[in-house]
């Protein structure tokens, strides 16, 4: 019985993003960075690094290529 799971590759990995680039990527995470900080001056903590771990999976997501 096989149960379907892999490790992904560069090439299936690229696929997933979508191919954005590492530019893109940034301008993204920078939007995630600014909603996060009006979550945190509003006091919603959790929220606020909710999003800031959104933007840094962009961020790492599309510009580590190492």
């Amino acid at each position: 019985m096989s149960n379907g799971i892999r490790k992904l590759n560069d090439t299936d990995i690229e696929g997933i993003a979508g191919g954005m680039s590492c530019e893109t990527a940034l301008a993204v995470a920078k939007i995630y960075y600014s909603a996060g900080d009006i979550l945190h001056s509003l006091g919603d903590e959790a929220g606020a690094h909710q999003l800031y771990g959104k933007g840094s999976g962009v961020m790492e997501g599309a510009c580590n290529k190492g």
